[in-house]
């Protein structure tokens, strides 16, 4: 075996072993506080939700 995969499989195995010992990342409760809350036409959050239309035409379109 050459010294290059052994290597790939060395750091491969390290960080996969720091990752699964790594204690959860805590996030901040205020992270959500850009959503728009919003309430137009009947629907909830309407500019965020509207928002995605394009890349529903652009899948369907695609697809």
């Amino acid at each position: 075996m050459s010294w290059r995969p052994a290597l790939l499989l060395a750091v491969t195995l390290g960080v996969s072993i720091s990752v699964l010992l790594a204690e959860p990342t805590a996030q901040d409760p205020g992270y959500h506080d850009f959503v728009d809350r919003r309430m137009l036409l009947g629907i909830p959050n309407f500019f965020n939700v509207v928002s995605n239309l394009p890349f529903l035409i652009v899948g369907v379109y695609g697809g």
